[in-house]
């Protein structure tokens, strides 16, 4: 016993610190477990390595127990971001309102919105839970591929408590002839219908997190002539517009620029040179005091 005693030593000092490390980590410690079964052992990592192990992840009951602090911590943490902010919302006047075709004189929008990214809601979820971003982000990436998949066979996804996912058909060429060939028929869109239960589940969150009304910005009271003349002044110096830029130099809301729009691209005033997503406009020869052709 003295000789294999001395021998270890001599061995165990050879080694580097994490070849001692690994060492002890394929060491187990076997006992007893009852006196009737002593085929029933048990096994752990030795004292000297379970403080390294401990210091750099979290205990295995922890995760496990829901009733632990490192659990009730997560939940309040989650339970106080849902909860940090109102709906803030204003009034808006609705502008068709003088023929009489609505009831309401006014509407109500939410104000101050902000969007939420992949990235953000990944990193709310790996705050409020055990899973790490990478994961998170496997799982969307793959949910957002297996979704697309069953879509593209002609079925539908229905996530309960969430939505259901479903496509439309057209002909390629815009005009349905009724003899088109498998070729000539396109999906014409996706269609996203949210679930009763998950429409419930929003309204009853909004109530808990309250509304605040806010003073928003509101569309000057404004006259075509006006707008016109604004134009006018702008094109002297300018030669496209896009529709944030009108709605910047009219001090008027995104709803009645696009109005605007709409009223001097139909009366032939302003032309879009650019593209239907990505829309450019410039005035028509003649108009807003350009050169006639």
């Amino acid at each position: 016993m003295r000789v294999f005693t001395k021998t270890m030593k001599e061995y165990q000092n050879r080694l580097t610190k994490a070849d001692i490390i690994k060492n002890q980590l394929s060491t187990f410690v076997f006992r007893n477990q009852r006196k009737n079964k002593p085929d029933i052992f048990w096994c752990r990592p030795s004292s000297a390595v379970v403080s390294t192990i401990v210091s750099k992840c979290v205990d295995h009951r922890r995760q496990l127990c829901p009733q632990s602090s490192a659990a009730k911590q997560i939940l309040t943490k989650h339970k106080k971001q849902k909860n940090m902010g109102k709906i803030k919302y204003d009034f808006y006047k609705n502008p068709d309102n003088k023929e009489g075709k609505l009831k309401s004189e006014y509407h109500i929008r939410v104000c101050g919105q902000q969007t939420i990214s992949t990235k953000g809601i990944i990193e709310l979820i790996h705050n409020a839970s055990t899973l790490t971003p990478a994961d998170i982000n496997a799982v969307i990436f793959a949910f957002q591929d297996e979704i697309a998949n069953q879509l593209a066979k002609g079925n539908i996804v229905k996530l309960e408590g969430l939505c259901n996912f479903n496509i439309s058909l057209k002909s390629a060429n815009g005009t349905c002839t009724g003899k088109e060939n498998g070729k000539g028929i396109v999906v014409k869109s996706v269609n996203i219908n949210p679930e009763k239960e998950f429409t419930e589940r929003v309204k009853k969150l909004a109530a808990e997190n309250g509304m605040e009304k806010v003073i928003a910005r509101h569309s000057d009271a404004i006259t075509d002539e006006k707008v016109d003349e604004i134009l006018t002044n702008y094109f002297r110096t300018n030669k496209v517009i896009t529709r944030q830029r009108l709605q910047d130099i009219c001090s008027t809301t995104r709803y009645m620029a696009m109005q605007q729009i709409k009223r001097l691209t139909g009366s032939g005033k302003l032309v879009n040179v650019g593209f239907r997503n990505h829309p450019l406009y410039m005035p028509a020869p003649g108009s807003f005091g350009t050169k006639e052709e």
